[in-house]
């Protein structure tokens, strides 16, 4: 199976007639940051349960906050891995679908 060359980056990003894409290069950067924001997110959840107080007036302990930090860390994390592998899969499809070109495009 042949694979496709990629062109220079700068050239790609602007291609005003879009026959080039981007996004699939830019992928594992959307993972990664992605999951920089839902460790993020999770750190602040679990803060905020750990500074929250019950009815008694007393904190809720570091065991239950350690808890909600994973629960939140993974549910948003396959989150992220799934709105991340919809769009990969979009442009696989395209890829098997369109032939690929037997040169440059310019």
């Amino acid at each position: 199976m042949r694979t496709r060359q990629h062109p220079p980056f700068f050239k790609t990003l602007f291609d005003l007639s879009f026959t080039r894409f981007l996004t699939p290069r830019l992928i594992p950067i959307a993972y990664v940051l992605g999951l920089i924001v839902v460790l993020a997110y999770a750190l602040a959840i679990a803060t905020a349960v750990a500074s929250g107080t019950s009815s008694g007036g007393q904190g809720v302990s570091w065991f239950s906050s350690l808890v909600v930090f994973i629960i939140v860390f993974v549910f948003g994390a396959i989150f992220v891995r799934i709105q991340i592998e919809v769009t990969a899969v979009a442009f696989r499809i395209y890829e098997r679908v369109v032939p690929p070109t037997e040169g440059p495009v310019d």
